[in-house]
């Protein structure tokens, strides 16, 4: 997370509030002594009862590790513990494929077992011989992922909200060492059971045959279900976040359209450094850029919070205050911003207020001509406007537009452009901040589409990490189905040619082998689809609009997830059907 040094420490009084007896406030940085720790520090302000005036309150002065704000206090901690979670539920899809392939390749070979045994090979040989086959296996799966890691490492850092997360190709490295080592001592537990299974079982039945395939088949089933199951999850959340993500980004500011969005500029100004004269200055330069049709100034983003919070029904008095979120606008604010007034007539004067539809139907009473003050400022109400949608995790309280020349303050700054010529005027706007502002200071300059996307990070982040984890979860189940479909019409081959025989047609036999996976892709969606349901209750409370996840959407899911399935079966059903039945019969 990026630091300005400028305001590490209030030297200048920058945070200073003459109207609250310079009260200030902010964060001050201390290089610890060896042995030191924040904890003791914290202990040591106690002792001295040190304390500083905030907002008519004494609040003692605390300590904490670098770093332990930011992350109790960020989103950090939910995008790492959804990772987690991710990861942990592709890692077992992996490993589920994994173990099934060698419990199928060891329980397969029980006749060179009992062979084995006759020519006088022990316990301690065949767990040798099997382990070793595990350890090649792995090694090879980790060497591909070794030269993965090298490959896109770069391209593992991304923006997140107001920091950057980097992944470290050394650390990355050190900790898939680790899964080595844990799956392979999974293996060697694996390889163990399996000596010990064939350790009880008679020479004769290990040479002739046993009941082992229908226990092998079984399992196998309950690992195919489990990866359906983890297939559902990830791509019933795939298709929320993207549904979701294109909800409130048509919602915010709703009154533009995305094409509208994608050609406002928006950047900030509010440097400390600059006078607000100068502020002025440069807007008043850029706006006349060609291709800039109209400019907008705002004292904060729209997107990053509100001018104020409260309103008064009677000067000075705090008690008749009541919610409601204030901007300070200018008097262009409604055309660039395509408002419509539903009632009333736009800003004209600085006593003019305008409202929104949610703030007269939360008071239940017509506010045209009504006065509210800001403090000692008494504005009249002259018209009512649509609502404005700047945030969509908090219902709002309605809003007040508050007539401001910002001659005082302007921290932000949005410029309309010709559809046909918003890169050039991007382009103009940055080299200009550069030549203006000092070297240390990197200007950002982007679309309002662009503020949407960045203010909705977890749907617009987390989409295509989620989409990208889906796409190899199914791409795993898949091949498991493939593996297992394959195995089944070869050891039934004699079984599909007598039923030929006796006059079995192609829907039958396709109905004998899909039945299995048509039973496995619905019980796994009857448990899956209950809990993604009760989760997505739960994250719906977040937001105050949801996209409609109705019968279209489950109905959606699962039927693209049996299409695929369907296409993977039916190649190997379709080729087994087509089998000559005498050959397969002279075969055997």
């Amino acid at each position: 997370e990026k630091l300005d040094m400028l305001t590490l420490n209030d030297s200048e009084g920058t945070l200073q509030f003459s109207d609250r007896g310079n009260m200030t406030g902010g964060w001050g940085f201390a290089l610890l002594h060896p042995g030191k720790t924040a904890q003791k520090l914290e202990a040591r302000f106690h002792s001295m009862n040190l304390k500083h005036r905030l907002y008519d309150e004494e609040t003692a002065i605390t300590a904490s590790s670098f770093g332990e704000k930011f992350w109790n206090k960020s989103i950090a901690p939910f995008f790492a513990g959804i990772t987690m979670v991710v990861g942990l539920l592709i890692l077992l899809t992996g490993l589920l494929n994994f173990f099934h392939f060698l419990m199928g390749t060891f329980l397969n070979r029980n006749h060179e077992y009992g062979i084995r045994k006759v020519m006088g090979s022990g316990n301690r040989q065949l767990f040798y011989q099997l382990f070793v086959q595990s350890v090649v296996i792995a090694s090879i799966a980790f060497l591909l992922t070794f030269c993965l890691i090298e490959i896109i490492s770069p391209y593992l850092n991304f923006s997140l909200f107001d920091f950057v997360l980097i992944i470290e190709k050394n650390l990355l490295f050190v900790q898939t060492a680790e899964y080595m080592g844990f799956i392979l001592f999974l293996c060697m537990i694996l390889c163990f059971a399996t000596v010990l299974r064939i350790r009880y079982i008679a020479i004769r039945t290990s040479i002739h045959g046993s009941e082992i395939k229908r226990h092998k088949h079984g399992m196998r089933n309950m690992l195919l279900g489990i990866q359906f199951f983890i297939c559902w999850i990830f791509v019933s959340l795939t298709v929320a976040l993207y549904m979701q993500a294109e909800k409130t980004e048509s919602t915010l500011f709703n009154t533009l359209t995305e094409k509208e969005k994608a050609n406002i500029l928006s950047f900030p100004i509010d440097y400390m450094f600059m006078k607000n004269e100068e502020k002025l200055a440069l807007i008043e330069r850029v706006s006349k850029y060609p291709g800039v049709q109209d400019k907008l100034l705002a004292d904060i983003s729209y997107l990053n919070g509100v001018s104020g919070n409260l309103m008064l029904t009677e000067k000075d008095n705090r008690e008749s205050g009541f919610e409601i979120n204030t901007m300070a606008v200018s008097t262009n604010f409604f055309r660039f911003m395509n408002i419509p007034l539903l009632t009333g007539r736009p800003l004209e004067t600085q006593e003019d207020l305008v409202v929104d539809q949610t703030a007269v139907e939360r008071q239940k009473k017509d506010l045209l001509g009504t006065t509210l003050y800001n403090n000692s400022d008494g504005y009249t109400i002259c018209g009512v406007c649509a609502n404005f949608i700047a945030n969509v995790y908090n219902q709002s309280p309605g809003f007040a537009f508050l007539p401001s020349d910002f001659t005082y303050f302007v921290g932000h700054c949005y410029l309309k452009c010709d559809p046909e010529r918003t890169a050039e005027v991007k382009a103009l706007v940055e080299k200009t901040l550069k030549e203006t502002l000092p070297e240390s200071i990197h200007p950002k300059v982007t679309t309002l589409q662009e503020d949407i996307y960045e203010a909705q990070a977890i749907e617009n982040k987390l989409k295509g990490i989620i989409l990208f984890f889906s796409i190899v979860s199914l791409i795993i189940t898949l091949l498991g189905v493939y593996s297992a479909i394959t195995l089944d019409t070869e050891r039934r081959q004699k079984e599909v040619a007598i039923r030929k025989v006796n006059g079995a047609g192609l829907k039958q036999i396709i109905f004998l082998f899909a039945r299995l996976y048509m039973g496995l892709l619905a019980g796994s969606a009857t448990i899956a689809f209950p809990l993604i349901y009760a989760f997505m209750q739960m994250w719906k409370r977040t937001y105050i609009v949801f996209f409609n996840d109705g019968i279209l959407y489950w109905a959606g899911i699962f039927m693209g997830i049996t299409f695929i399935t369907t296409l993977t079966v039916l190649f190997r059903i379709l080729k087994i059907a087509r089998i000559n039945p005498a050959k397969v019969i002279k075969n055997e």
